[in-house]
């Protein structure tokens, strides 16, 4: 955010409209024990969502999309209030792409996650086969780029959600 965003009285972080100045909202900021409880309620979860089928997880996600396009507008206009951009490229550069992305990878997760044969040379000769198989691992963090505050952790909360990490 550039500059948008000051911290008070290290407590909460104040984000300003970097063209207005205007104070746009404010947040608590998180503290260590917070994000320590936060992750131990991740690790609890990740026990039953790491079993959900993938046509659980994509129902879950293409109703999230659903959400996010019935508040676009004010999805975009927040974006472009908190970042600078201009409405459309909030649109266009963070909406449209993660909408998609939330499409692509509820419909095909599961056959990219499948699990697959590879070579393994001569050994094959000898009765013996090899496959990567895919698990999920537990808890994400995402950490994204500041310039892309919607899109990016949202496309990588998907992806980690259709592989059954939470």
């Amino acid at each position: 955010l550039m500059g948008a965003t000051k911290t008070l009285q290290s407590s909460e972080i104040v984000s300003y409209n970097p063209a207005t100045g205007d104070e746009i909202g404010r947040v608590a900021i998180t503290s260590a024990e917070e994000v320590a409880a936060a992750v131990g309620r991740g690790r609890e979860a990740f026990q039953s969502w790491r079993k959900t089928s993938f046509a659980e997880r994509k129902r879950l996600v293409m109703a999230a999309r659903e959400v996010i396009l019935a508040e676009m507008d004010e999805i975009a206009l927040l974006i472009s209030r908190e970042s600078g951009k201009p409405v459309a490229e909030a649109l266009s550069m963070e909406i449209a792409p993660v909408l998609d992305l939330m499409q692509h990878f509820a419909r095909n997760a599961e056959r990219l996650l499948k699990p697959r044969r590879i070579g393994i040379g001569l050994y094959a000769l000898m009765g013996r086969s090899s496959k990567i198989v895919y698990h999920p691992l537990g808890v994400v963090g995402i950490i994204p780029a500041w310039n892309y505050p919607f899109s990016i952790p949202l496309g990588e909360a998907v992806m980690a959600l259709m592989a059954g990490n939470t």
